[in-house]
């Protein structure tokens, strides 16, 4: 063996592990009567205790010493960086820790029902409960713990500069939402079905949100600006007290879900050309006015539901929409005469009135009442969800 070859490390380490491997044979016996392991009592004790003499017991110790170079190269248990450590506590003081449904291995022991915890020692962060991290566990990539009985407040999460995903869902939480410009890695970010109230935090310059559900809450002020969130395919504020105009949606081509319903929102419709992913718009039960945007070039729209808002002008054309399944324009101020519809749409799953539209005969009105579910379309069998008279005191039935 060339000396090169005697000093590297991972070499000498493999002799050693040879060498205690071949020692262990030799020394190996029946197992003594206390059950103690099978290498003699007596060699052990006397090797352990005494100078080393001869030549078994220079090996036996050389092959100790190998083992423990090689216990001592072996890595340590990484920790997350003390920020991030110090962040996780803050969410467990402030969040009500103690009462959580689930809260495994984020205490040294169990967790107390009250008092002052202990938490698990650094490096163990990883194995909390409900906490992900990257793969040289040095950062928390990912935050779950929806439906786990939270409470209280969330605190600031800049801290977390590798977070991917963001999920209480489901709790008690209230006051406001923490700030999230910064968390450039933010993929998902659930909180719906809380108490939060305030703003919507800023979403600039998060490029790979690609989730984002607020929904279900007291948040307040506008729908957040969206331009240039080139990832974000999902987006639900619906049941809210949110007011304003919706923003634009332009440019937003990963766009597939998009949920404001229930709120105070005012103003147009956004424009939705070239959203050729977009699945679901979703806008009823705000004060939203003025015309229906065109609908054309969206091949992927199955729901439209704009219904219960301030809508006015005609109902624009569905040529081409071939995936339109549910069509719900009822209960705003619509006029003329009803385009033709899709002939995928579901039979009873779409809505026209009330509205005062156009209700001359049509050749349009066969799809239109298996769509609607009732023939004809426009004389629905409730006297406050007709078309025909809609304007008169003709509400009687």
């Amino acid at each position: 063996m060339s000396s090169s070859e005697e000093t590297d490390t991972p070499t000498k380490l493999l002799k050693y592990m040879r060498l205690s491997y071949v020692l262990l044979r030799i020394e190996r016996t029946q197992a003594t009567g206390d059950g103690m392991s099978s290498i003699r009592k007596d060699n052990f004790w006397r090797w352990s205790r005494a100078p080393f003499r001869g030549h078994r017991q220079r090996r036996w110790a050389t092959a100790l010493v190998g083992l423990a170079i090689l216990i001592g190269a072996l890595p340590a248990a990484a920790a997350i960086v003390q920020a991030e450590r110090d962040a996780l506590i803050a969410i467990y003081t402030s969040a009500g820790g103690d009462a959580w449904t689930q809260n495994s291995q984020w205490c040294s022991g169990p967790c107390p029902a009250s008092g002052v915890p202990t938490f698990n020692v650094a490096g163990s962060e990883c194995g909390w409960y409900g906490i992900g991290c990257d793969a040289a566990q040095m950062h928390v990539v990912a935050i779950d713990l929806s439906n786990n009985h939270l409470s209280g407040s969330l605190p600031a999460l800049a801290a977390f500069v590798s977070l991917q995903s963001f999920d209480v869902d489901f709790n008690a939480l209230s006051g406001t939402l923490p700030a999230l410009a910064g968390l450039n890695a933010l993929q998902t970010v659930q909180v719906r079905d809380n108490q939060f109230s305030g703003a919507i935090p800023s979403l600039a310059g998060l490029t790979t949100l690609q989730k984002f559900w607020a929904n279900s809450n007291q948040l307040t002020g506008p729908v957040p600006p969206l331009a240039g969130l080139v990832a974000l395919a999902n987006i639900n504020v619906g049941d809210n007290q949110l007011s304003g105009t919706i923003p634009p949606l332009t440019g937003l081509t990963a766009l597939k879900f998009f949920i404001v319903a229930r709120n105070r929102l005012t103003g147009s419709l956004p424009m939705l050309a070239g959203l050729t992913a977009l699945i679901d718009f979703d806008a009823p039960f705000n004060q939203l006015s003025e015309n229906i945007p065109p609908l054309m070039g969206l091949p992927a729209l199955t729901f439209f539901l704009v219904y219960d808002n301030h809508l006015s002008g005609s109902i624009p054309s569905l040529a081409g929409l071939t995936s339109l399944r549910e069509f719900y324009v009822s209960n705003n101020q619509l006029t003329g005469t009803v385009p033709a519809p899709p002939g995928n749409l579901e039979v009873g799953n779409s809505a026209l009135c009330p509205n005062p539209l156009d209700a001359v005969p049509s050749s349009n009105d066969a799809g239109w009442d298996a769509a609607t579910g009732y023939t004809p379309w426009w004389a629905v069998p409730h006297a406050s969800n007709r078309c025909d008279g809609i304007f008169t005191d003709g509400f009687d039935g």
